[in-house]
């Protein structure tokens, strides 16, 4: 069988695609203990996006939190924020409420992730604890 260029950049595609696809089912799996509850997406006075998720996590690994924070959506000069919580049934939809959720689930959030307009990152375990 002789190797045409079509059918070497369409091996190499399908290759590419199969490792992406391998990449993407173990980072699936390495996150999957974390489960979105809600989200709110919006675009500022500036145009530019708004982002907060909730999630719910029996996850006590912070790094892996962290990790899984970073890889939420993040628009430049848009604006991310992402909390977890480790009580399914006290874990906040934001897709309404957005940051403003009730206090009531403050004792339950683990952490706080914030990805500002910058690109400054800010993660804080426990960020209601001592309020």
């Amino acid at each position: 069988m002789k190797l045409t260029p079509l059918k070497l950049i369409g091996l190499l595609l399908l290759i590419w695609l199969s490792l992406s696809w391998v990449k993407h089912e173990q980072t699936n799996a390495k996150f999957k203990g974390i489960k979105q509850v809600g989200n709110f997406n919006t675009k500022n006075g500036y145009g530019s996006d708004v982002r907060v998720y909730s999630f719910y996590t029996n996850e006590q690994n912070f790094d892996l939190i962290k990790e899984h924070a970073q890889k939420q959506p993040y628009t430049q000069n848009g604006e991310t924020t992402v909390f977890y919580f480790n009580d399914r049934n006290n874990t906040p939809d934001v897709s309404q409420t957005r940051e403003q959720f009730d206090k009531k689930y403050e004792p339950y959030c683990l952490a706080a992730f914030w990805k500002f307009p910058k690109g400054n990152e800010e993660f804080v375990k426990y960020p209601f604890k001592n309020k």
